[in-house]
Order: C-alpha cells, then structure tokens, then sequence
C-alpha cells in the first residue's frame, strides 16, 4: 500500500513528465508564464540578428516567432540523447527595451521542491542524515546544470557581461 507522500510524489512525476511535453513546443505556457528564475536587459539587441546565430550556438534550441516579437531559447542535447528540461528562455521586448526571461515550469517548480521537502521528512531522515544531505545536495548540483547550461550559451550569444 502505497503511503500519502508517495501518492503525490507519483502525481507530481507525471505533471513534471506532461510539462515536459510542453517544453518542446516553443511559445508554449512554460516559455510565456512560466515562473521567472531571472530577468537580464539585453544591450543592443536585434532579434533578426538571433536566427543567424544559430549556428554558433549549437548547443541551444533557439526560435524566433516575428508575429509575436519573440525569441524562445532552451537547452538542445547532444544528438541521438533525450532529457528533461528545468529552464527555459523567452527574449521580448517591453518599453523600448529587449528583456531575457529565464524561467521554470510551475509544475516543474513544485515537483523539484517537493522532492527536497520529501527526502526532508521522509523517514529514513533521522536514521541516516549524511545519506539526506548528500541526496540535497545532489539534487541542488544537478539544478544548477541545468541552469549553467542554458545560461552559459545565452549570456555567449547574446553578449551579456
């Protein structure tokens, strides 16, 4: 029988894994309303300029949709690997000024904070707290990748000091 915690752990894997889906749609809710982990001005900045430099930048998904005056930036895998996304990118313009948002998905947000208060209160906590610790802090090294990752080629590309 399958304890409370775990149920919603379970829940909110597959929100986590259906968000994903979103993820690669660029322009999609995660990229627009996703919550804001960073916001950068954009010093001198042309957004016709960015599809050029795709090639430059091979290691980010990018896509400028004109319609709107958007650009959306994420994280591309090397070729024939698949992963989850945690951190998006989305330049637009507001006042005059060309702003990059990077963002997490909201269920994304929950799912990786629940996994912290989890093995927080988990039972096993008291028992054997070096293994928790180390879980944490493994878990707190693996976000930042993936925020490295996507901020490292952005802040390149986009020449950001």
């Amino acid at each position: 029988m399958l304890s409370s915690l775990d149920c919603i752990l379970i829940g909110l894997g597959a929100c986590f894994l259906i968000e994903q889906i979103f993820y690669w749609i660029s322009g999609s809710y995660p990229y627009r309303y996703g919550i804001r982990v960073k916001t950068v001005v954009l010093p001198k900045f042309d957004i016709n300029n960015l599809a050029s430099e795709r090639k430059t930048a091979p290691k980010l998904g990018i896509k400028v949709n004109s319609n709107r005056n958007e650009a959306y930036l994420r994280y591309r895998y090397p070729p024939l690997t698949i992963g989850p996304y945690l951190f998006v990118g989305q330049i637009k313009a507001i006042n005059s000024k060309w702003l990059l948002h990077i963002r997490i998905g909201p269920l994304t947000a929950i799912f990786i904070l629940f996994l912290v208060v989890y093995s927080l209160f988990s039972f096993d906590f008291k028992d054997d707290l070096l293994v928790q610790i180390t879980n944490i802090l493994l878990l707190i090294i693996v976000i930042g990748f993936f925020y490295i990752s996507l901020w490292n080629p952005s802040k390149r590309i986009l020449n950001i000091k």
